[in-house]
């Protein structure tokens, strides 16, 4: 089995078992498989982009930009049942 047919074959599991929630009558699992993917993704993708080459972030970025994120995480919370 190649490397691509592997990687995608990962991917795709985490569509058809959320598929198989929704349609199975758990669409609260078949959200939180989705955004785990999601999360999962961004976090490898950013984190093997910062060990490959270090990102530049400036203090006055991450003031305006934390407290937005803090405040997306906090709504995200309350909204979840």
């Amino acid at each position: 089995m190649s490397h691509s047919s592997r990687s995608a074959w990962g991917c795709r599991t985490t569509e058809r078992s959320s598929s198989y929630a929704a349609f199975g009558g758990n669409p609260d699992l078949a959200s939180g498989n989705v955004m785990r993917s999601d999360l999962a993704n961004i976090g490898l993708i950013v984190g093997v982009t910062s060990v490959m080459r270090p990102l530049d972030v400036h203090t006055h970025v991450v003031w305006r930009e934390a407290p937005i994120k803090l405040l997306v995480m906090a709504i995200s919370l309350l909204l979840m049942p």
